[in-house]
């Protein structure tokens, strides 16, 4: 069963929440079209055990996908990009703040070209504030969101040694844009922005039981797991 077929997504992206998060909707049938740097291609293409000029790295996050390469600055690129764009239900991209608007690609003016576009930010920490302007990596994620300190053994706090918080950003984004596609199936919206967090999406990850005694203002009562 292929519950997305029939949905198209274009993709700006690099590294691995946002390429995971896609990966999960071309496994369920979407047709997902990724946009490369011209030349190089991909970072992933370039890491991992290689067979037949494919590396593990880059199969791994983009199966089922194909891929295009377009030079964003290029002027003449503008028709294919529009193009792409009009016949997308969703887009996709994790530049850091400003670049899209910089590109003439921001919400605003995708929106325009296409009104029912499901437009997807996904950021490490969001359009402004605190480290907004910084490039975020899992490691920074783990840090900041609190990770590391539940990971606290007999040498402290340690990190943990796998990308845990792409991969659960990657989840986050998958889950928004399908929920963001049904929501539009119903009538409920048209297109729209959605906006993601590496932090936010591992907060909420943690919350549960890495802050439940830190949940409340002032003093409470704490009770333990099993009593």
């Amino acid at each position: 069963m292929e519950p997305l077929q029939g949905i198209r997504i274009v993709e700006l992206t690099t590294n691995v929440a946002a390429p995971m998060g896609t990966l999960m909707l071309a496994d369920q049938g979407a047709d997902v079209i990724r946009i490369e740097q011209v030349g190089a291609g991909d970072p992933s293409r370039a890491l991992g055990a290689i067979r037949n000029g494919v590396t593990s790295y880059y199969l791994s996050l983009n199966r089922n996908k194909r891929a295009i390469s377009i030079d964003l600055k290029d002027p003449r690129s503008r028709p294919l990009m529009a193009d792409l764009l009009r016949s997308a239900d969703v887009f996709v991209h994790n530049t850091r703040p400003g670049v899209m608007e910089r590109l003439d690609y921001g919400y605003d003016a995708v929106h325009a070209l296409n009104p029912d576009l499901i437009y997807v930010s996904l950021s490490g920490f969001g359009p402004d504030g605190p480290g907004a302007e910084n490039r975020v990596y899992d490691l920074v994620i783990q840090a900041v969101s609190g990770m590391v300190r539940v990971q606290t053994g007999a040498n402290g706090p340690e990190f943990v040694k796998n990308i845990v918080c792409d991969k659960v950003a990657a989840v986050t984004a998958a889950q928004a844009i399908s929920s963001a596609l049904f929501a539009r199936e119903r009538g409920r919206v048209g297109g729209h922005h959605v906006e993601l967090t590496m932090l936010e999406a591992n907060l909420g990850f943690l919350w549960h039981d890495g802050f439940w005694n830190h949940s409340f203002v002032g003093e409470c009562e704490k009770k333990p797991l099993i009593s």
